[in-house]
């Protein structure tokens, strides 16, 4: 039992003893009194809470305003400040999340945080351009514990290195600590379809489709395997649907890859239209497959 936290609950226990010792309605007023300290001491978590909810729903902007409110109101929580640099990180604010990830290390407590600091610190350096530094930090992390989000993210920088066996092996071995977590299914299709493993890839993009996915990544892969088989307007549909996802510094497909081949799927249509063929698995994929650099990983999130 940690005694430190039962002083705070016996002093405050003390001070309504004595009141109501004084006078009852002294008693009523102390009670009131702790009620209001603590409903302030703790408004720095209730923004994270609500700032969690707004990251939940892909509104980076706002989770980002409610924990730079939290931070300011409580400097001394480690895990607040280390929420606060993963936002500023998917928000593209990189300078500022290191500034900030790099002050959660010297906060008490942050040991504690090990493996979400380090991922977040992981991500940063993949986003400053520095790959290897990324990968290093996260197979040093894999090598004292593991974890899906640790999977997830160490799975992508291995396809962003470009090395498919290491890449492939690695994100198998995800797959089977955690065969239901979206971002480790789209890191193994994306590995797939790198590969040229076009029916293992129909397998995992069927799968990935049966559990909507929230990030747009999924949706693209899933529309370059329905592309390689000839179904040309499910792929245009599943472009769209990538589209209508939200996108952040952290996303691993760019809208403006996404976009043309949205366009370019329309235009292949408009084309097989006009000649009165079908466009839905017709066979025509001699020039759709995705090995042309257009794919990546899944969103390390």
């Amino acid at each position: 039992m940690n005694v430190q936290k039962l002083i705070p609950l016996l002093i405050a226990a003390l001070l309504v003893y004595f009141g109501f010792q004084v006078h009852w309605l002294l008693g009523l007023v102390v009670i009131a009194a702790l009620i209001g300290y603590a409903s302030w001491s703790n408004r720095a978590n209730l923004l994270a809470s609500k700032a969690q909810e707004a990251g939940a729903r892909g509104d980076t902007k706002t989770a980002v305003n409610l924990l730079e409110q939290a931070v300011r109101m409580n400097r001394k929580q480690p895990a607040i400040m280390a929420s606060y640099a993963y936002m500023l990180l998917k928000d593209g604010q990189i300078d500022k999340a290191d500034e900030t990830i790099r002050t959660v290390r010297q906060m008490p407590g942050a040991d504690k945080l090990e493996l979400n600091v380090t991922i977040t610190e992981a991500l940063i350096r993949w986003k400053q351009g520095h790959l290897s530094d990324a990968i290093a930090m996260l197979e040093e992390l894999h090598g004292k514990m593991q974890n899906t989000m640790l999977y997830g993210s160490l799975g992508y920088m291995y396809l962003e290195q470009g090395d498919l066996d290491k890449a492939l092996a690695y994100n198998l071995e995800a797959y089977d600590y955690n065969d239901s977590d979206d971002v480790i299914l789209d890191n193994l299709l994306a590995t797939r379809i790198l590969r040229g493993e076009w029916e293992e890839a129909r397998e995992l993009a069927d799968a990935l489709m049966d559990r909507n996915a929230k990030f747009p990544e999924a949706f693209y892969h899933a529309a370059l395997v329905k592309e390689h088989f000839g179904f040309l307007e499910s792929a245009l549909e599943h472009c769209e649907w990538a589209l209508e996802r939200r996108f952040t510094a952290v996303s691993t497909e760019k809208r403006e890859t996404i976009e043309a081949k949205r366009d370019e799927l329309a235009a292949r249509l408009a084309r097989v239209e006009e000649s009165g063929e079908s466009g839905e698995g017709d066979g025509q994929h001699d020039d759709a497959h995705a090995d042309d650099g257009q794919t990546g990983g899944s969103r390390p999130e």
